[in-house]
């Protein structure tokens, strides 16, 4: 496993820590606010989000193994998008009709979930300066 897997790897799990920790947050913040159907509405908007990123880290895996073959890891790149997309549609259908989860705090909870990949990218250094050649 190359040191660039390894980074990935390493920054998919601290995203998955600090989108767990910001959706806590904004549970307790719900359940101040709301009560148990607000924070079980908060909760589940963010396990939406990280059900998004482990979609992410799936279809990463397998690009690993596709190797260098540029056809394959495209159709996976667009597949997993497609894919995430799908699954968080589904699962905020599910939460909103079959569930009967309070729509506000669904998606505070998703909005909290995809926060930390904004969040994340900005604490992470920027170690190299990419420059257009002459």
């Amino acid at each position: 496993m190359s040191t660039a897997d390894l980074q990935l790897r390493r920054t998919m799990r601290r995203l998955l820590v600090l989108q767990l920790l910001l959706t806590v947050s904004l549970a307790a913040a719900a359940y101040a606010w709301g009560g148990v159907p607000a924070s079980r509405a908060a909760l589940f908007g963010g396990a939406v989000a990280m059900a998004g990123t482990l979609v992410i880290l799936w279809y990463g895996r397998r690009a690993e193994r596709a190797g260098a073959n540029l056809a394959r890891n495209a159709s996976l790149i667009y597949g997993g998008a497609i894919v995430r997309f799908a699954t968080t549609i589904t699962l905020l259908a599910v939460g909103i009709a079959t569930l009967r989860l309070q729509p506000l705090w669904l998606f505070a909870g998703l909005s909290a979930g995809l926060l930390a990949h904004t969040v994340l990218t900005a604490l992470i250094p920027e170690t190299r300066k990419w420059r257009a050649k002459r």
